[in-house]
C-alpha cells in the first residue's frame, strides 16, 4: 500500500471539501457552516460565541450529513429538471414538423 499516495487522495478530498465541493465533483449547495458562529455582544459576546460553537459541534455530523443528502436530491432533481426541459424541447420541434407535414399548403 502505497501511504503517500493515499494520504495524497486525502488531501485532495479535504481541499474539495473546504472549498464546498463533494470528492464526487458536485458542488455542495448547503453546507454547515460553524465559523459564522460569532457573537458581538459587550461582555458576554465571547461566552455566547463559546456556546453557540459548542452546540453546533454537537450536532455537526448530522447536519453536515443532512446539508450533503440535501445538495445531492438538489443536484439530481435541477438534472431531471434540464433532462426534461431538452425532452420538451424535442417533442415540440418534432410536433412543429409533422404539423407542417399535415398543414395543407
Amino acid at each position: 500500500m502505497d501511504v503517500g499516495l493515499l494520504m495524497g487522495h486525502v488531501a485532495e478530498r479535504a481541499a474539495l471539501r473546504a472549498r464546498g465541493q463533494s470528492p464526487d465533483g458536485l458542488r455542495q449547495t448547503v453546507a454547515v457552516r460553524p465559523e459564522y458562529l460569532r457573537s458581538t455582544t459587550p461582555g458576554v459576546g465571547p461566552a455566547v460565541t463559546v456556546a453557540k460553537r459548542f452546540v453546533v459541534r454537537l450536532q455537526y455530523h448530522y447536519l453536515n450529513d443532512l446539508a450533503q443528502q440535501l445538495s445531492m436530491a438538489l443536484h439530481q432533481a435541477r438534472r431531471e429538471r434540464r433532462r426534461l426541459t431538452q425532452e420538451v424541447e424535442t417533442l415540440r420541434t418534432e410536433v412543429g414538423h409533422l404539423e407542417r407535414l399535415v398543414t395543407p399548403r
